[in-house]
């Protein structure tokens, strides 16, 4: 079973527009390029699911796991309050 979705809930509800308001949720790969992924945001809740694939078709699919010990890395920029 693949669990590569992570799930944040935070402690104060993220503004409904807070993508027009110019936030970015990014994840990038250990060389800093942006790894492809949908995201849900839900009041407090924000679920962020990558895609390793090579299409965006295969997204979901048993091949589209992340790699264990290949570090991604979290971005939060310009979030608004």
């Amino acid at each position: 079973m693949d669990f590569s979705t992570f799930r944040l809930e935070l402690s104060q509800p993220i503004h409904p527009d807070w993508q027009t308001m110019g936030d970015q949720i990014s994840l990038e790969n250990s060389a800093g390029e942006p790894v492809p992924k949908s995201t849900l945001v839900d009041g407090r809740k924000i679920t962020i699911d990558p895609c390793t694939v090579e299409t965006r078709e295969l997204c979901g699919t048993k091949d589209d796991t992340l790699t264990p010990g290949k570090p991604i890395r979290f971005g939060f920029r310009d979030y608004p309050a």
